[in-house]
């Protein structure tokens, strides 16, 4: 998985990349990325293209979704250059190498909203189930602002 990970990377899963990040017109996205502050404060950077935005709304089931997290933890090989792991566990794009590692439609959408690629056959996203459904305050319960051990309160998950 972590050849995968990489390649995602090189695709253009990456803060250098975002911001040449083109429309469905083939122009550059105007805000690819936006401020994230979570419900304790935490900061960081969020990707707001629509196809992604538009997956997580129904993801979630949250019309006011307004962002999806990147890391805000680590260094420069981390920060805003993976999904939050806080928020999205087992998927190939967080931080560091985890068992069980499936490539989302998240991943799959971000993809997509770099306007570089076609659209992805929706057969192609893996099992991905953290906070499908739960609505909008599942962000609000799962994004950590701190080093700690990654965590959902109960009931969220």
């Amino acid at each position: 998985m972590t050849a995968i990970h990489e390649l995602f990377h090189v695709l253009g899963f990456s803060p250098s990349a975002y911001e040449l990040f083109l429309d469905e017109n083939g122009n550059r996205h105007r805000n690819p990325t936006g401020e994230y502050v979570s419900a304790s404060g935490a900061r960081g950077t969020a990707i707001t293209t629509p196809k992604v935005l538009a997956y997580a709304k129904q993801f979630y089931g949250c019309s006011s979704w307004d962002g999806i997290p990147l890391e805000n933890d680590g260094g420069d090989g981390s920060l805003g250059a993976h999904l939050e792991r806080s928020m999205f566990f087992n998927e190939s794009m967080t931080s560091s190498d985890i068992k069980n590692a499936v490539v989302s439609g998240f991943t799959w959408k971000i993809m997509e909203d770099s306007g570089w690629y076609g659209e992805v056959d929706p057969n192609l996203y893996e099992p991905f189930n953290a906070g499908k459904g739960k609505g909008c305050d599942f962000k609000k319960a799962c994004f950590s602002s701190n080093n700690d051990d990654y965590y959902c309160k109960q009931g969220t998950t």
